[in-house]
């Protein structure tokens, strides 16, 4: 069946009913009255662990299979022919749906990834940690801009080599040890910056939740991601419940970030469409203060003002 491609499979379906079609005169009952054609009609998060994941062969990146909507669902609509022949309904065939599959699939996925970097330019995990040490130190600085900061380390991230051992080590003994929460396992913490990894299963979910005056990078590695992030509003409810502002509803795929400010979409949710796993930077890490003010948020359903803004309570 490896060698029964999409398009094969659609054409051998077409002559079927091609042939059928055409026989259909010679079937008791079946035969058309007069000249009438035959148609088709187409109808924080705690708890690290450590844990294997499946499917993965030895000296394989466990994020080989990244590319964008490779598992989601294609519609290839109908195709319309007379079904005479197959010269009638293979151009339909080709004509009407390989090419929406080729022009409006493919490109997609293509363009949803950033270039890879040349083999030059690619880090290791060290020479990663390394630089990313250097670049953390800006923090310190009186003029430190977190914007510019993330990106920075989203420029850093990219370069990273996914093919590196010692890398995909850290993702290599998935468990499924926590229910509805993903495994989340901090690989590197100091005084400068902290790094985690993520594995969801699919429907896993990370509640709304803040990181306290940090700024964070989340950068999908395989699988599929929702992301909602929220800016918290100096002001409150008339009833004095917190105030959200919805400013980020995005869905990662491999290849792409989420970011965020200690000012800008501070407070974020992320649920798993499909197995995914994702590497997390946050500048700086976690300490006894900021875990002190780290909140659980909920938030109403229906917004309070315009379609953006929400009533929320802290946990």
């Amino acid at each position: 069946m490896d060698m029964l491609t999409r398009r094969n499979s659609i054409i051998l379906s077409a002559k079927g009913l091609a042939a059928l079609m055409a026989a259909m005169p010679f079937l008791s009952g079946c035969a058309p009255e007069g000249d009438e054609d035959l148609g088709v009609d187409g109808g924080l998060a705690t708890g690290p662990t450590g844990g294997q994941m499946p499917s993965i062969d030895a000296g394989t990146s466990p994020f080989a299979g990244r590319d964008a909507g490779e598992d989601g669902p294609v519609d290839l609509g109908a195709a319309e022919g007379d079904g005479a022949s197959d010269m009638a309904f293979e151009p339909a065939v080709d004509m009407a749906v390989e090419p929406a599959v080729d022009m409006a699939v493919e490109p997609a996925v293509d363009m949803a990834q950033p270039s890879p970097p040349a083999p030059e330019e690619r880090r290791d995990w060290d020479t990663f940690l390394s630089e990313l040490e250097t670049l953390a130190r800006t923090q310190f600085s009186p003029d430190w801009d977190q914007e510019t900061y993330v990106e920075e380390v989203k420029a850093l991230m990219v370069l990273l080599d996914l093919e590196d051992e010692q890398l995909n080590a850290l993702y290599a003994n998935y468990v499924n040890a926590a229910r509805d929460f993903p495994e989340l396992t901090t690989v590197h913490e100091g005084g400068f910056f902290e790094v985690a990894t993520l594995q969801f299963e699919p429907g896993e979910h990370i509640p709304l939740h803040n990181h306290p005056d940090m700024t964070g990078v989340i950068f999908c590695l395989s699988g599929r991601m929702d992301v909602e992030a929220f800016d918290l509003l100096p002001e409150t409810s008339d009833d004095g419940n917190l105030l959200l502002r919805r400013v980020e509803e995005t869905t990662l795929v491999p290849g792409e970030f989420a970011t965020l400010t200690a000012g800008r979409g501070n407070i974020h949710a992320l649920t798993a469409r499909e197995f995914t796993e994702l590497l997390d930077v946050f500048t700086p890490p976690y300490d006894d203060a900021r875990i002190a003010r780290y909140r659980w948020y909920d938030r109403a359903s229906d917004a309070y003002d315009g379609d953006a803004v929400y009533e929320a309570w802290a946990r």
